[in-house]
């Protein structure tokens, strides 16, 4: 069975100590210089230093054993490489290594499943790569490692984790594939660091240099088709991600796959918006994730949403038409009640079912109306184009409150007045055409700098309001 090397928590210490001075086999030489060759490690009482995930209770393991390939690294600050010290003998509880005579003035010992390298010129400081696919996750009672870090001080070593974990237990799936865990700016979540093995807290910090091909923003625990974790009968799994010393300004996002109760395979997203700050040997927990539950309500509160949207739509759309017989309103034939809001010509929505971009260009049947202010109610639209519709009076200052709008085109109308001060509030717009229209665009200082901002704008070929009116304006039909 393949053995998975994860984990690591922390409120404790993982001391090292001296037995005696045979079994520490240090000698005292010319210049203050020691050397060692040999010692007991001994975990202290109140020391929780990794994390178990167990099978019948998905409990963390309070019961700290070292396993039969524990090695550590020494090094020293005359010997810069790494000499490995073997576990020769262990009662769980303590253990005994062994290696090549190590000297120096100060000793350190770096307990650490993935490579890692000393700095020669700072021997206490350690450069080691945390892997982006590394969860600490193991459904066999296995370990996966996190560094542990230590300096000889008074004949002990006290080792420390340097990282810190994020908590997430699930539930209401009767399989697990994968979970995927994710920064909602993209942070980095794995990648190469330092970690100063001589401070009183050492930390795991990644150095913020990434190479060009650099892309690991994932943290995942998954498993091959034999290994997929059967969760039935009701039971829970907890994950464990193990992070560097950061801060997730925006909280993150983690992906579920699998099979939930009902058999059906699913990609279950749940997020947090909600800063982390991640501190070494601290473990964040979150409530149960019920997978199952969760997806019933998502679906109840997306058909709700759908419905609303759809409503809103349609009432948007009998404004801008100015007729007073909403009896003559012609639709697009795709905005039917009946049909998945997906499916409406000039509507994208996302994943949870919020519109994002509403395109109206053309119309069955000339415009006359305004431009509804409830547009503003759409608060997760990045782009919004009503062109070539005929539209009057002025456009509606609550746009500047959809603080996602990355595009907004309205030209070819008979809109009037300017544009609405609310737009300096839009910092995300890039993109802005409000040409051939009948506006003014006597701008306040404060706008024209906020157009400067935006990465392209038209405000020409405006359309004089004597040359054009309802009767002489032509619309000419498109295909939806």
């Amino acid at each position: 069975m393949k053995k998975i090397y994860i984990g690591l928590l922390a409120a404790g210490l993982l001391t090292m100590a001296a037995c005696s001075n045979d079994e520490f086999e240090s000698v005292q030489v010319d210049d203050g210089v020691k050397t060692l060759s040999s010692f007991t490690a001994t975990l202290a009482d109140n020391a929780d230093t990794r994390v178990a995930i167990v099978n019948d209770n998905s409990q963390l393991s309070k019961n700290f054993a070292w396993q039969e390939f524990d090695d550590v690294g020494v090094h020293s600050d005359l010997i810069i490489e790494p000499e490995w010290y073997h576990m020769t003998q262990s009662d769980g509880y303590s253990a005994t290594f062994e290696g090549n005579i190590v000297s120096g003035h100060d000793f350190y010992v770096v307990k650490a499943d993935n490579g890692y390298e000393i700095d020669p010129e700072h021997p206490n400081l350690i450069h080691y790569y945390s892997y982006a696919n590394e969860a600490s996750y193991d459904a066999n009672n296995y370990w996966v490692g996190v560094p542990l870090v230590g300096k000889l001080e008074y004949n002990n070593f006290a080792l420390k984790a340097t990282m810190g974990f994020v908590h997430i237990a699930i539930g209401g799936m009767n399989t697990i594939w994968s979970v995927d865990m994710m920064g909602n700016r993209n942070e980095h979540l794995g990648g190469q660091g330092t970690i100063d093995i001589s401070a009183q807290d050492p930390e795991f910090v990644l150095d913020g240099v990434w190479d060009s091909d650099e892309s690991e923003i994932v943290k995942s625990a998954w498993w091959s088709y034999e290994e997929q974790q059967d969760m039935t009968e009701g039971k829970t799994k907890d994950i464990y991600f193990a992070l560097p010393v950061m801060t997730l300004e925006s909280g993150f996002t983690i992906t579920i796959s699998g099979y939930d109760t009902s058999g059906e395979y699913v990609q279950f997203v749940k997020r947090t918006t909600n800063p982390l700050q991640i501190q070494a040997r601290r473990v964040y927990n979150y409530t149960l994730v019920d997978v199952s539950a969760e997806l019933e309500e998502q679906r109840q509160a997306r058909e709700a949403l759908e419905a609303k949207e759809k409503e809103m739509l349609l009432v948007m759309y009998n404004q801008m038409s100015g007729l007073e017989d909403l009896s003559q309103v012609e639709y697009p034939e795709s905005w039917d009640l009946n049909n998945p809001l997906e499916s409406w010509a000039g509507v994208w929505v996302d994943d949870e079912g919020y519109i994002t971009e509403l395109e109206i260009n053309y119309t069955p049947n000339p415009m006359y109306g305004t431009i509804p202010s409830t547009i503003a109610e759409f608060p997760r639209l990045r782009r919004l184009s009503l062109q070539n519709l005929g539209l009057t009076g002025y456009i509606p200052s609550e746009i500047g409150s959809l603080s996602m709008l990355e595009d907004l085109t309205l030209l070819n109308n008979r809109l009037k007045g300017s544009i609405p001060e609310e737009f300096v509030n839009l910092t995300n717009l890039q993109y802005l055409d409000l040409s051939w229209n009948c506006m003014d665009f006597e701008l306040s200082d404060e706008l024209n700098a906020w157009l400067q901002g935006l990465d392209w704008y038209d405000l020409d070929g405006q359309r004089m309001e004597n040359n054009s009116s309802a009767e002489s304006y032509v619309i000419i039909p498109g295909q939806w």
